[in-house]
């Protein structure tokens, strides 16, 4: 028979756990991979976070003496992502400088442009390997430069590589 390993909520290992936790928040961070998106492309910290760009007021029919509620322009975060594909250029640019001059907008705090998170991402793997590069020895970098070929349609087999101790 079959061991199966059950977890479940905060009995389980905090490693498992915190492993887990941190899939999650990177799935929410980044935008759904495959789906083109036709607008401006926003994530939040928060799965159904909203921002209301205006707040107009009341309208009072003359005839009738009713009242309409005025209709405000949000922009509704569904699962952590909002697309500003308003259809209405004037609509979207406002939404968009709205947002932008937010003081809650920006990197780390409640919303962002997923493009900038890309961005953020993609320097950060960067800086890594330059530093990775860096704390290595210069005789292994220049050793396993050597035996770099150049490439060609075909695939070819990289050289074997075995990092050496310094003493």
């Amino acid at each position: 028979m079959a061991q199966v390993e059950m977890i479940i909520g905060a009995r389980g290992p905090r490693s498992e756990r915190l492993e887990s936790m941190r899939a999650s928040a990177d799935a929410r961070a980044s935008a759904p991979i495959g789906i083109e998106v036709r607008g401006t492309a926003y994530a939040s910290a928060h799965k159904g976070y909203r921002v209301q760009i205006t707040a107009p007021a009341d309208v009072v029919d003359p005839y009738t003496g009713r009242r309409q509620q005025g209709k405000p322009i949000v922009a509704q975060f569904r699962d952590w992502h909002y697309v500003n594909d308003a259809k209405d250029p004037a609509v979207r640019r406002m939404v968009d400088e709205a947002l932008q001059s937010n003081p809650r907008y920006g990197l780390r705090l409640d919303f962002w442009l997923v493009e900038a998170q890309r961005q953020a991402v993609q320097d950060k793997r960067l800086a890594d390997a330059r530093d990775t590069l860096r704390k290595l020895p210069k005789e292994v970098v220049m050793e396993f430069l050597a035996g770099l070929e150049t490439g060609t349609d075909e695939d070819h087999a990289l050289p074997k590589f075995e990092a050496k101790k310094s003493a």
